[in-house]
């Protein structure tokens, strides 16, 4: 191979046995299984590795004993928590709310909606996020994604 002029050569390499996300936990809405706590102005969902708190915060509706799926009203505050986190995938209950989950989490990172799964990737490796809710959003599911 010859190579002549201004030319430049960039190689890119994986090194081998980097680290790759993978599903740290999968939280499961259908029922309150994975539930930890409840109130009317909180409640804790928590799988190995995964935390979802729901806070009223500025809601003006109170945090409701609901699943199948699990409700977050307007204003009030969602936090995740894992540690490493690079990659959060909701399933929303109906098309209706993934556009308010899509503006609540877009400042986040970068999301992509396919059908009613929302991918938020975050900009940067995370152990705490937190969103306020733009209007209410009901979810069947989420998956979190974190470094090995």
């Amino acid at each position: 191979c010859t190579i002549s002029g201004n030319m430049v050569i960039v190689v890119e390499t994986k090194e081998e046995g980097a680290a790759a996300p993978v599903l740290a936990g999968k939280l499961d809405f259908s029922t309150t299984a994975q539930r930890e706590s409840q109130s009317s102005t909180q409640q804790v969902w928590k799988v190995t590795g995964v935390t979802l708190t729901n806070d009223k915060d500025k809601s003006t509706s109170a945090v409701v004993d609901s699943s199948n799926p699990v409700k977050l009203y307007a204003s009030s505050k969602v936090t995740i928590e894992c540690t490493g986190m690079t990659k959060i995938v909701f399933v929303a209950n109906a098309a209706k709310y993934v556009t308010p989950l899509q503006d609540s989490i877009s400042s986040l990172g970068t999301v992509t909606v396919s059908g009613n799964e929302v991918t938020l990737v975050l900009s940067s490796t995370q152990n705490s996020i937190s969103f306020s809710c733009r209007a209410q959003i009901r979810l069947n599911s989420m998956e979190v994604y974190a470094m090995a």
